[in-house]
């Protein structure tokens, strides 16, 4: 999956979550997709997303 795919599937991810703290965190790793932080696909937060919550 390329990074452009992955970043689509985290929006759409973003855009359907139940509230918005589910949201903003998906839009933030859609955004490290696209950085090269991490894989949309790892099931736990990456560096950059730890950085953005923090």
């Amino acid at each position: 999956m390329t990074p452009e795919e992955q970043y689509v599937q985290c929006m759409d991810a973003a855009y359907a979550a139940a509230d918005r703290e589910t949201c903003l965190k998906m839009m933030r790793r859609a955004e490290g997709v696209l950085r090269g932080e991490f894989s949309a696909q790892t099931g736990s937060d990456g560096p950059g997303e730890r950085a953005l919550a923090g």
